[in-house]
């Protein structure tokens, strides 16, 4: 059993993993290999597994960058449950921070780290998000 404990939009949050290994199926009792239903989660507490997940794989910048994003970040995105999640959600909440003034490299790496979340832990789920500032002529 491990237990993961890290701070996410100033919330302190814990995760307790525990596993059993087996070699083979064989080995598993009847009942431990059935499927089991999914836990609920909002995208914050899918964001913080996804992290925790990648935490000895990841460059310790990077894994400082994705929890900047979830402290910093698309506010209104976090406490939606996943299974709501829509692609107008995502949509919406880009806009909202490129109106903030960020550029469309920061944006990419944020799509980059919300989708891989989505993937990890929606995988049915391929949102189209479009990153795209305006130019001066649109706005005449």
């Amino acid at each position: 059993m491990k237990t993961y404990s890290f701070n996410i939009f100033k919330c302190n949050v814990t995760i307790t993993i525990k596993r059993k290994t087996y070699k083979t199926n064989e080995e598993k009792p009847a009942e431990e290999i059935k499927m089991e239903e999914p836990e609920r989660l909002c995208f914050m507490e899918a964001a913080g597994k996804y992290i925790e997940s990648q935490r000895e794989v990841l460059a310790p910048s990077t894994l400082k960058g994705y929890e900047n994003i979830i402290d910093h970040h698309f506010n209104d995105l976090w406490l939606i449950w996943l299974d709501k999640l829509t692609e107008e959600h995502l949509q919406s909440a880009f806009d909202d921070e490129m109106a903030k003034g960020l550029s469309v490299k920061t944006l990419k790496g944020y799509k980059s780290f919300i989708l891989k979340v989505l993937a990890a832990y929606r995988p049915d789920f391929k949102p189209v998000i479009r990153i795209e500032k305006e130019t001066a002529d649109e706005n005449s």
